[in-house]
């Protein structure tokens, strides 16, 4: 009896790298006359655990991220965090800066999830308390690609049923995309795949009898669009003799 079942090729993950590091910008108030104090913003992404059932490149559609915002104080007041003023995480999906929490005048801590492809950014308001007056400040932009959520499910038999889901459905729905398989050291076009409004779609494979290593690698490309960036999903077949 022959056995197909489907697992992940080395690293599991898209040919698509982007960095999930922590990813850290300043930004610093202008110089002003004496008396008053300059203040430099620091915002940092902190994207959260990628789940191992989802063969997506992080940052990813629904994956958590927490924002960290740090904010400093030069100049009259000496090395010091301002007491006076907020601060404010906003975000930009190419509509305009939307906030997305707020803290005190020393920084803030916002946990979101990404949900598209947009850019980030914080705001210090400035303030004056007594003598002391703190100059506004706001951090450079980072910005940060999402890809689409994709799960694969698998079910044994003659060949394979491969099933993907991709989210947000509305994004790949009645979208065309490629299946690619490999043979030998080159990738050549397998089939088309179309998902249906649920975000699904369903196809039969097989693992090829000559490949000698019991292996088929295939690979599923998704176009960029509505607001996400376009990867490759890389999966193999495996044949079990028993």
């Amino acid at each position: 009896m022959t056995r197909r079942f489907l697992s992940r090729l080395s690293g599991g993950l898209a040919t698509l790298a982007l960095a999930v590091a922590t990813v850290a910008v300043v930004a610093e108030a202008p110089a002003n006359a004496a008396g008053t104090c300059q203040t430099a913003t620091t915002l940092t992404l902190n994207p959260g655990y990628a789940s191992s059932s989802v063969y997506s490149p992080a940052p990813y559609y629904g994956q958590s991220v927490s924002i960290d915002v740090d904010v400093t104080a030069s100049g009259a007041c000496g090395s010091t965090s301002p007491y006076v003023g907020t601060t404010t995480v906003e975000v930009n999906t190419g509509a305009g800066w939307t906030p997305i929490g707020t803290g005190s005048a020393s920084g803030a801590y916002v946990s979101s999830t990404f949900s598209t492809s947009a850019s980030y950014r914080a705001t210090y308001s400035g303030g004056t308390s007594g003598s002391n007056t703190f100059q506004p400040s706001v951090s450079a932009e980072v910005p940060v690609g999402v890809a689409r959520s994709v799960t694969i499910k698998s079910k044994a038999g003659k060949k394979a049923k491969v099933t993907f889901v991709v989210q947000p459905a509305a994004t790949i729905a009645k979208v065309k995309t490629k299946l690619f398989v490999k043979k030998g050291k080159k990738w050549k076009k397998f089939s088309k795949v179309k998902f249906n409004k649920k975000g699904k779609a369903t196809v039969y494979l097989s693992n090829s009898h000559k490949n000698k290593k019991g292996v088929t690698p295939y690979q599923l490309a998704l176009p960029a669009g509505g607001g996400f960036i376009g990867h490759t999903v890389s999966f193999q077949i495996r044949t079990i003799h028993y």
